[in-house]
């Protein structure tokens, strides 16, 4: 499973969740998987963005350690995300609210998300506990997905991005 973190000061956390800093949502994903007792590793993948002003390596350390996974938490920094779900065994995907969430989708990646996010839809997120997504992840229903894209791509977005040229 992969944990997508956000910019510590992203108000997708912040307004967007009830969940209302990542060290609260380090520690739920930590106490869950635990619970949950998955076979898997549980890696977590730092904000590019966030680098040089935030580093969760002790604080996951410190939770994993306390819940008893220490040997299957990973933390990690620079990773291309889409070659991890296209060319690994990703079971699936938890976040608060990122587009990683659409990403993972698009590879048929299962995701739960514990924020507030536009594709929080059953058929395309896991609607049940965080427990029970690691112990069996609800598939994407892929025909929805592609409806659901559809209608963004009609109703809400324009073809740019902010880190590039912007005509």
């Amino acid at each position: 499973f992969i944990v997508i973190l956000q910019v510590s000061t992203d108000s997708q956390i912040t307004e967007g969740s009830n969940i209302k800093d990542n060290k609260k949502f380090i520690y739920k994903v930590i106490k869950d998987f635990a619970k949950a007792n998955p076979n898997v590793n549980l890696v977590f993948k730092h904000h590019p963005r966030d680098r040089g002003y935030t580093n969760y390596l002790n604080l996951i350390e410190k939770f994993s350690k306390e819940f008893g996974v220490y040997k299957k938490v990973f933390y990690i920094h620079d990773f291309f995300l889409s070659k991890l779900f296209q060319n690994s065994n990703c079971k699936g995907a938890v976040l608060i609210n990122s587009t990683v969430g659409y990403q993972s989708l698009y590879h048929s990646v299962p995701v739960k998300s514990l924020g507030i996010t536009p594709y929080n839809i059953r058929g395309l997120t896991d609607q049940r506990d965080l427990i029970s997504f690691f112990k069996n992840p609800s598939t994407v229903d892929k025909l929805l997905l592609n409806k659901f894209y559809k209608y963004l791509l009609e109703n809400s977005q324009i073809n740019g991005n902010f880190d590039g040229f912007f005509p």
